[in-house]
């Protein structure tokens, strides 16, 4: 076919609340665009959470070929959990040999210059000789000064071959932006890369957001990843602060950092920092403010942020939103696109957008250290700011495939799930809602993306996963306990999402040579295998009698309060995956029903007291851990199907080859959709 095949990726968009909002008249271009083509729900991953989703969805096929099964990835050899999609490394930056050969070449040069200097041939060998070795033997320290042993460099762990690169192989040139488990950003042929989900922050952490506080004694993070910095007061009536960067390369625990000060009325504050001043009253946020994290001439990370004004007065109280690279200076060993300039050319073309792939202010709402107001600008700033450079790409037409994610759409329903109930069922159209909000924002860019669409284009708007209501959080390592299978030395301490990225401990009570199961990650639970954990205790011969045991135990489950099941499904990761990496799953993948969600305390191995408690916080939706077969995503095309089967996420990709007459991979699991 000669047109283009088009994918936007709506996160976590919801079917069933599409079909009766598309029922309604309430998203038109919805309604149309399926009256034309084709709506239905998508079967999404198990587990429908987004990197295991929209990995399979690049690669066409189960998590078992490309490693991804959750957030969090258990490290081999350990009880630790990690980032799934990407892991730090150091980069050894070849100290002795950058600085020997650049006092050298200094030393060459001013050798050089020193002898044209002399008449005599001679004199200029002397002369020449003197100062080379002289400029060489101060320049050499000095150059190995500026230039760190090693730097942060992260490491894309997703593995499998996505469409666009097969596409690439076969002159097709393809435009993916914002896509999950791409960072850092891969070259593929013929394709222009824009990282998403998976950023983080310019200080490596999944977006540490701060809130500046007037007092020199409140510090320390929060449990949803945040921190709570000091404002130290002067004898001048002003406050003094600084802004946290990344680490400092040349060594030490402590970061790089610029200073800032606040001069504070009843009414406003004076907020002085990186050569800029801003006027704020509460409420207002300042504009983008270029921080510059210096550790020497030849080691600076370049990044942005800017502050909301929370509370003025004797007590001054200000957000400062995570830190974003600038695409247009991003640090050698971050690659946040590829080509590695084409970060920057949407920046120089669209203005600045956020870097970090968790780009909205849900861990600061969920905190409660802003308000909803701050936190619906900030969203629609942003989602805003990605409609624009879609549309403008799209524009471009220079290219046969092009696919963006936009996971705003999923932000929006984390936080604001619960007006969804304030009828007498789920899913009453509010249209003061900020949910209503939100799928009308979707289907008016549906509308505008179908405005640009060619005849022979083929779209296809799709979501990885559906919503519904979160209100007990399960505390699984609590239940294993209770069940005798996994056994603590004493009572388990609170656990901190912040923890992930910053160090902290996890399972520290476990009694390992006492347990025979635990769980980590959102849902998944391991045997403590011989041979497989560094403690392990059961042993080859044993797994599936215990298996069949806590699946029994898992499904009898009731919540003593309603008498409801909890558990809807147990899925046996050796049962649902097949491909290279079907041994690095999980042994059980636990599917809830909609209600019931993994306690954030267990996704980092805690068992606090208790095995449910009632979740009461702003984060009131959720699909993580519910069962995949009632959280299915939804698909719409211009294009009505060409077969009768179910579609299933893992079918766009070879659907997408297909488009070009090409086969599906024998890697693939999917079928195309469309002939």
């Amino acid at each position: 076919m000669s047109g283009r095949f088009i994918v936007i990726g709506l996160d976590a968009l919801d079917p069933r609340l599409c079909q009766q909002w598309m029922a309604q008249g309430h998203l038109p271009a919805m309604a149309k665009l399926a009256s034309r083509g084709h709506f239905s729900p998508l079967a999404t991953t198990i587990p429908c959470q987004s990197p295991v989703a929209w990995r399979s969805f690049s690669v066409g096929g189960n998590p078992g070929r490309h490693g991804i099964f959750d957030f969090l990835r258990r490290q081999p050899g350990t009880y630790l959990p990690n980032l799934a999609t990407a892991e730090r490394e150091l980069a050894a930056m070849a100290v002795g040999a950058v600085s020997v050969g650049a006092g050298s070449a200094t030393g060459l040069l001013g050798g050089l210059a020193a002898a044209a200097s002399q008449r005599d041939m001679s004199r200029r060998l002397v002369v020449g000789g003197l100062a080379a070795g002289l400029l060489a033997t101060v320049m050499t320290p000095l150059v190995r000064s500026w230039v760190p042993d090693e730097l942060p460099a992260p490491r894309n762990l997703a593995a499998g071959t996505p469409f666009w690169a097969t596409l690439g192989a076969h002159g097709r040139r393809s435009k993916v932006l914002w896509i999950p488990t791409e960072f850092p950003a891969r070259a593929y042929p013929n394709c222009e890369v824009l990282s998403g989900l998976g950023v983080p922050d310019a200080r490596g952490t999944n977006g540490t957001y701060v809130l500046h506080v007037a007092t020199d004694t409140v510090t320390g993070g929060t449990m949803m990843g945040g921190e709570r910095a000091a404002l130290v007061p002067a004898a001048d009536g002003t406050w003094h602060g600084r802004v946290d960067g990344p680490k400092d390369p040349f060594g030490g625990s402590a970061p790089l950092f610029i200073p800032l000060r606040i001069t504070s009325t009843n009414q406003h504050v004076t907020l002085a920092v990186a050569g800029r001043s801003f006027v704020l009253r509460p409420g207002d946020w300042s504009a983008w403010v270029d921080c510059s994290f210096t550790a020497s001439p030849l080691a600076r990370v370049h990044a942005f942020t800017r502050f909301r004004l929370e509370a003025a007065g004797p007590q001054p109280v200000l957000y400062q939103s995570p830190l974003n690279f600038d695409q247009t200076s991003l640090p050698l060993t971050v690659d946040l696109s590829q080509p590695p300039d084409f970060a920057g050319e949407l920046t120089q073309r669209y203005g600045r957008n956020k870097s970090l792939g968790w780009n909205t202010e849900t861990w600061a709402l969920a905190e409660e250290d802003i308000e909803a107001d701050a936190y619906l600008e900030d969203w629609r700033q942003t989602i805003a700011g990605q409609e624009q450079i879609l549309l403008g790409e799209l524009d471009r037409a220079d290219c046969d495939c092009f696919v963006a994610v936009i996971q705003a759409t999923d932000h929006a329903q984390h936080m604001f799930w619960r007006e969804l109930e304030q009828g007498s069922s789920e899913g009453n159209w509010d249209p003061n809602s900020v949910i209503a909000d939100c799928y009308r924002r979707a289907d008016d860019l549906v509308a505008r993306v179908v405005e640009r669409l060619a005849p022979d284009d083929h779209l296809v708007v799709c979501s990885d996963h559906g919503f519904h209501r979160w209100h007990q959080a399960v505390n699984i390592n609590s239940w294993l306990v209770e069940q005798g299978l996994q056994s603590l030395n004493q009572a388990s301490s609170a656990k901190q999402v912040g923890d992930l990225t910053g160090g902290g401990t996890f399972f520290e009570h476990v009694n390992w040579f006492a347990t025979r199961a635990y769980a980590m990650g959102l849902g998944a639970i391991f045997l403590n295998k011989v041979g497989r954990e560094p403690d392990g205790i059961v042993k080859a011969g044993e797994d599936e009698l215990l298996l069949d045991l806590i699946c029994d135990r898992l499904l009898a489950w009731r919540d003593p309060a309603t008498d409801q099941p909890i558990v809807r499904s147990v899925y046996r990761g050796s049962e649902i995956y097949r491909g290279p990496y079907h041994d690095q799953a999980p042994d059980l993948i636990i599917g809830f029903y909609p209600g019931y969600r993994v306690s954030w305390q267990t996704c980092l191995g805690g068992a606090p007291p208790g095995l449910l408690a009632p979740n009461d916080g702003r984060w009131s939706g959720d699909h993580c851990s519910i069962d995949p077969a009632v959280c299915p995503g939804l698909l719409l095309s211009n294009r009505a199907l060409s077969t009768n089967s179910a579609p299933q996420l893992i079918d766009l990709a070879p659907s997408a080859l297909a488009h070009f007459g090409l086969a599906p991979r024998a890697d693939m699991d999917g079928r195309a959709l469309w002939a």
